[in-house]
């Protein structure tokens, strides 16, 4: 199961045990492309970051996994 499987708004979040570690590349894939996922299904918060920011998430998405990359698990570029 995914972080993204375990998202539900207005359901009190599940206990921290129950989300999988942030301990590997497929662990944080999942945590940033779902939290980009559900960003991108909320009316108000999609076009701050598509209109107005105008993020080319192409780019975007793998810098933003390379940095927790970097912070997680201590990789370097």
């Amino acid at each position: 199961m995914t972080v993204v499987q375990h998202f539900q708004p207005g359901i009190s979040p599940q206990q921290d045990s129950a989300l999988p570690d942030l301990d590997c590349r497929e662990n944080i894939d999942a945590m940033v492309h779902g939290f980009y996922r559900r960003l991108l299904d909320d009316p108000v918060m999609a076009p701050m970051f598509l209109d107005v920011a105008a993020i080319d998430l192409q780019q975007h998405l793998p810098t933003i996994c390379q940095y927790w990359y970097k912070m997680l698990l201590g990789e370097t570029d």
